[in-house]
């Protein structure tokens, strides 16, 4: 908890990342415990990060992020992960000004918010909950959950006042695998604007997907708004 800011940034050597980071390691029955961060402003920032992982059967810890802004920038990313039996955490983020995601054409990984089931995984992804009046994505960046093992996906549910996804950012839920989809609920009490592609012509975009290979179901999108730009 911290009365100011939180400030996150990110190492030139990547073997040596810079966040926070609670895992169940291989082997490891037993769950990993809960992110919280309480303040005004969270940034994270030049590849940073802050990850709850699963190795193991124990499920990951859920991530709850209450503040006032948060930014996400530079291929920085806040992600739960199940690798193995257990399942990855809820991630909950509520900011009363704005959440706002950026990427970078020098960082190569793609800044975002991710729950995700890895390849040979069992475990379910965790369900995503992001309540803001504002959240903008733009430069490639991306909110996902998804699942590319047997475990199904969470449901991801935004409420906000305006979302702009721009420069090919996409939010969306998807199975690659076994795994069902989960829904994707939106509810914008003034907007929603998609707009451009990035430099390898992937569109901006809401996503629900069943991707090719995969035999479990794609979820639900489900979206309103007094106004919607495409």
């Amino acid at each position: 908890k911290a009365s100011e800011s939180v400030e996150i940034i990110g190492s030139d050597i990547p073997i040596f990342p810079t966040g926070f980071f609670n895992a169940v390691e291989v082997d490891a029955t037993g769950n990993a415990g809960n992110i919280t961060i309480e303040a005004p402003q969270l940034s994270l920032l030049q590849g940073s990060s802050i990850f709850s992982e699963t190795f193991g059967s124990g499920n990951t810890g859920s991530i709850t992020l209450n503040v006032d802004n948060l930014a996400i920038r530079d291929g920085s990313q806040i992600v739960t992960k199940a690798f193995a039996g257990g399942n990855a955490g809820d991630f909950t983020i509520t900011a009363t000004k704005s959440v706002d995601i950026a990427g970078s054409n020098i960082f190569p990984s793609r800044s975002g918010l991710f729950s995700i089931t890895e390849p040979g995984s069992k475990g379910n992804a965790g369900n995503l909950n992001i309540t803001t009046p504002q959240l903008s994505l733009v430069q490639r960046s991306g909110v996902a959950v998804s699942t590319r093992g047997k475990g199904n996906v969470g449901n991801m549910t935004l409420k906000v006042d305006s979302l702009a996804i721009r420069d090919g950012s996409q939010i969306g839920t998807g199975t690659f695998a076994g795994g069902n989809g989960g829904d994707l609920n939106i509810i914008a009490a003034d907007s929603i604007e998609i707009a451009g592609f990035d430099d390898n012509n992937f569109s901006s975009g809401l996503f629900s997907s069943a991707e090719p290979g995969s035999t479990g179901d794609a979820g639900n999108l489900n979206f309103s708004s007094k106004q919607i730009y495409i």
